[in-house]
């Protein structure tokens, strides 16, 4: 005879054991709407700015401002050799052809020449809270980095994160641009940084992430 405490095991079991086996036949959601986590990547948006991934897996994000996509260039190799999430800051208004050429008083000059100016960001400043290792990149103009990038630097908290810097730039290196940096984000932990040119291999750009490590 089975008592009422063997009844009550058995049934428990059963009901597991029936759990299980749905459990099994059930696709996993996660699959098949945005496949598995080793092949979720990132897509670029019709406007060619890459989204962040959905996952939250990752814990490291390629943060770029690039006016002519240069630095993108670097932003994106970057990104894949460390598999992180590529976000890009984009200014709210866009910068166009004039605005660029240096060799007037254009609107890039006199943002450079003036200490205070903090162009706005599109959308606003990303959240990066849940990220514990920044790569931050920028062209390099008149030797430090574009007003925007402080912009960024002062919307956010990077208290107890690691920022690596890295640049593109025709001829400056990137030393002269990261005091100001620093001033702006002092409770972050700067990594050293590293100027490429636009052309930079992906080979040379894997190199320097693994010395960040």
């Amino acid at each position: 005879m089975i008592t009422r405490k063997e009844f009550l095991v058995i049934s428990s079991a059963s009901a597991l054991a029936a759990i299980g086996f749905l459990s099994g036949c059930s696709p996993d959601p996660r699959k098949t709407e945005q496949g598995s986590a080793a092949s979720n990547t990132s897509a670029p948006a019709p406007d060619g700015k890459q989204e962040p991934k959905t996952s939250t897996a990752s814990k490291t994000a390629v943060v770029c401002f690039s006016a002519t996509g240069n630095t993108w260039s670097i932003a994106r190799k970057l990104a894949d050799a460390k598999e992180a999430d590529l976000i890009r800051v984009e200014a709210e208004d866009p910068y166009t052809e004039d605005d660029l050429n240096y060799d007037k008083n254009c609107r890039a000059n006199a943002e450079q020449d003036e200490g205070s100016a903090r162009p706005g960001i599109a959308g606003g400043a990303p959240d990066l809270r849940v990220y514990d290792v920044i790569f931050l990149g920028y062209p390099i103009w008149w030797g430090r980095a574009p007003r925007i990038v402080l912009t960024l630097l002062e919307s956010v908290d990077l208290a107890g994160k690691r920022v690596a810097p890295f640049c593109t730039s025709g001829e400056s290196g990137i030393a002269g641009s990261l005091g100001e940096l620093k001033a702006a984000a002092p409770s972050a932990t700067w990594l050293d940084g590293k100027r490429f040119e636009a052309g930079a291999s992906s080979s040379e750009i894997a190199q320097w992430v693994g010395k960040t490590e």
